[in-house]
């Protein structure tokens, strides 16, 4: 035998529209990853490349320190890129190597700029993260 209960649920037309925000958490998350957090991520991490090179080379000229360029892949995944052929022996150093041009160098020194722009921008990117978490929320649960 049954005992007759009955349960009615009844929702609102805000009720079901915040749902259906809330449904697409992700989507809005990915989209204000790949057009916020990440480009804005992009440009502290140049910054603190920069900083990190101009502070700790001998003779900063520019060529290296302004040569970068930024491509934002997927909402999760961003490239800050360096492309003069130096700018990796002026991280990782060239002592001992001989280049293309068969010069020889006995001391290069190794700078290590990008791993110091890491460390310098690791709390600023995820404070742009978090905003972007937390803007995402707000706008699902309106």
């Amino acid at each position: 035998m049954s005992n007759g209960i009955t349960i009615n649920l009844g929702f609102d037309a805000a009720s079901i529209a915040r749902a259906r925000r809330m449904a697409d958490f992700e989507s809005w998350l990915a989209a204000l990853y790949q057009t916020e957090a990440m480009p804005r991520s992009l440009d502290e991490l140049e910054q603190a490349a920069q900083a990190s090179m101009l502070a700790s080379f001998k003779n900063p000229t520019g060529n290296v320190e302004t040569k970068f360029r930024k491509y934002v892949r997927t909402p999760w995944r961003g490239i800050l890129g360096n492309y003069e052929p130096y700018a990796r022996r002026l991280n990782y150093g060239f002592s001992g190597k001989t280049d293309s041009l068969g010069r020889y160098y006995s001391f290069w020194p190794d700078y290590h700029w990008a791993e110091g722009a890491i460390e310098m921008a690791t709390p600023y990117v995820q404070a742009h993260f978090r905003e972007s978490v937390q803007q995402a929320i707000d706008e699902v649960s309106r």
